[in-house]
């Protein structure tokens, strides 16, 4: 049986949108990345718009100065700004005591960086951030600053640090590793 021209058409469409469909599902993870910096440019556009709006002296004369909710409006933008342009995206590891989530983490960063064994070995919590360099990194007490931000030549006295930082008992509750990972240098 012959297909009619209208069947075939409607097969190549088809053909298309699923081809496209699959583009657009495995589609380059750079692409969507690259889409975001775009997106996020345009929304800082957007805001720096806004700004320059909200303080033109036609808008300060006959709007915010008869408005004592506008007050402030220029500070509520540039922190929703910096809220916009937040890109850390947290991946946890939890579990019990010595249930392998150091090793989970070594995996993945394809080094091994945080200690491992038997007993409970790593006891601060760690976040791992892409860098070029291999720095490690804790805060100040009030989290505002860091309180030692230490640069290695090599991961072993990287992982060295580590391990010493979690046999003291400090006030450290969290370290900072800085260390280039491929997996996660997109983000």
């Amino acid at each position: 049986m012959q297909q009619s021209t209208t069947d075939r058409a409607s097969q190549q469409d088809t053909d298309d949108i699923c081809t496209s469909s699959d583009e657009l599902n495995s589609g380059s993870l750079l692409h969507d990345i690259g889409s975001c910096v775009f997106i996020q440019k345009e929304i800082s556009d957007c805001f720096d718009f806004i700004k320059t709006f909200i303080n033109d002296e036609n808008f300060v004369s006959h709007v915010k100065n008869h408005s004592t909710e506008l007050n402030d409006i220029e500070e509520k933008l540039d922190q929703h700004l910096v809220d916009l342009k937040r890109t850390d995206g947290a991946i946890v590891f939890a579990g019990e005591t010595s249930s392998g989530k150091s090793s989970i983490v070594n995996a993945v960063i394809g080094e091994k960086i945080l200690p491992t064994g038997i007993e409970a070995t790593t006891t601060k919590v760690c976040r791992v951030r892409h860098s070029e360099e291999l720095i490690f990194a804790t805060w100040d007490e009030d989290h505002e600053d860091y309180k030692d931000w230490i640069p290695f030549d090599n991961t072993i006295q990287l992982a060295e640090k580590l391990k010493e930082t979690d046999r003291t008992n400090d006030s450290r509750t969290y370290v900072d590793i800085f260390m280039p990972i491929p997996l996660l240098e997109l983000t």
